[in-house]
């Protein structure tokens, strides 16, 4: 089986790096890390104090969407 593990820097993505690196039956694993996915897709990357700082945003000045994705909670900061 050939892998690929979007986020290997982080604690999930390390684990799960981890896993496939150890197992016989992963023949490649290919590790996508932040600087490259946030070239592709700036406004998609979310980190942990960005998140911390988008929910002190969201307390003081309710989003417009029940629901936010990435470039939401990104939104909030600017």
């Amino acid at each position: 089986m050939n892998v690929i593990v979007f986020g290997a820097i982080g604690m999930a993505g390390s684990g799960v790096l981890m896993e496939c690196l150890e197992d016989q039956g992963v023949a490649r694993v290919v590790a996508v890390v932040r600087p490259l996915l946030e070239a592709l897709f700036p406004d998609s990357m979310l980190t942990s104090p960005t998140l911390g700082q988008a929910m002190i945003a969201a307390a003081r000045r309710p989003p417009p969407k029940k629901v936010l994705e990435a470039r939401d909670i990104n939104a909030l900061l600017r």
